[in-house]
């Protein structure tokens, strides 16, 4: 329970959930938990990657679970079956890859290295389901895709830019290439009691040149400038998420149709060091996001 809550402490990400959470033992089998934030879910947070529950005896890790690792490099966790877990002598050992993308992925599927796997790109479907002995199921996994500006850019801090930004994109484009996606304005998904969005979808090109006008980016040939400047934009995406980057190639064009400069970065999908430096020292425009 230490090590529990030592992480939930020194870590951000275990806090996201449930803030600072305090962790006892009642009894031997009765745990309690006080958390900065009440959640009627706590099952859901502790199954949250960052809460792995263990026993620390000397130098062997017990776990809890149907599985044990064995031993792990930075692309893959090799897992044995928990012997402390009932029906372990059925269990098969497990070996669990991580690729740098979704080609990789679906390059790795039709190869027959691949049991099973997720995140495959929407481009790959067609070429892996018609791979032999593979299927494509797809799901709804209700992630919403958003962008974050970064007002502290001169360009940004007016909201006319933003607004600019906003509906010179053609949400209603983005389910041809992300199929069953659902275009929205909306920070919540639409299962939740509290999405609401009644907002146009399709883009308004002409209002938007008007807010830009207004902000003072005149548009001068293909360009918009404003005292000598062209009005750029760089805009990043992580490709641990494909769909981001699938995205950010209709919201550039969108943007560079408007008469922005638009620089696309698209960061490392070896780890996420770049992405978090890139953040940490705000070198960016605007931020696409799944969450």
């Amino acid at each position: 329970l230490q090590e529990l809550n030592d992480k939930n402490s020194s870590s951000g990400k275990a806090r996201a959930s449930v803030g600072v959470m305090t962790v006892t033992a009642e009894s031997e089998l009765v745990v309690k938990i006080v958390s900065e934030r009440s959640t009627h879910i706590m099952d859901s947070v502790l199954a949250e990657w960052i809460f792995t529950i263990y026993y620390n005896k000397g130098d062997e890790y017990i776990f809890t679970g149907p599985y044990a690792v064995d031993n792990f490099d930075s692309d893959h966790f090799y897992l044995i079956p928990n012997l402390y877990y009932p029906l372990a002598e059925q269990r098969p050992a497990l070996t669990i890859t991580k690729y740098g993308n979704g080609s990789a992925l679906a390059a790795a599927a039709i190869d027959g290295k691949v049991d099973v796997g997720f995140h495959l790109a929407p481009e790959s479907i067609t070429a892996v389901n018609s791979a032999k002995g593979v299927s494509v199921t797809s799901f709804e996994v209700e992630y919403q895709y958003m962008m974050f500006h970064n007002t502290d850019k001169p360009q940004l801090a007016d909201v006319r830019v933003r607004e600019a930004i906003d509906v010179a994109i053609n949400r209603n484009a983005f389910p041809t290439e992300l199929p069953d996606a659902l275009p929205t304005r909306s920070m919540f998904p639409e299962a939740s009691p509290y999405f609401s969005d009644g907002s146009n979808m399709a883009a308004d090109t002409s209002a938007a040149a008007t807010l830009l006008d207004q902000a003072g980016w005149a548009l001068d040939g293909s360009k918009r400038t404003k005292d000598g400047k062209d009005l750029s934009i760089k805009l990043v995406a992580y490709p641990q998420r494909p769909g981001l980057v699938t995205l950010q190639l209709l919201i550039a064009q969108s943007l560079t149709d408007l008469g922005i400069n638009v620089t696309s970065v698209v960061t490392s999908s070896e780890s996420w060091d770049e992405l978090d430096d890139l953040m940490a020292a705000g070198e960016y425009d605007i931020l696409m996001w799944a969450q």
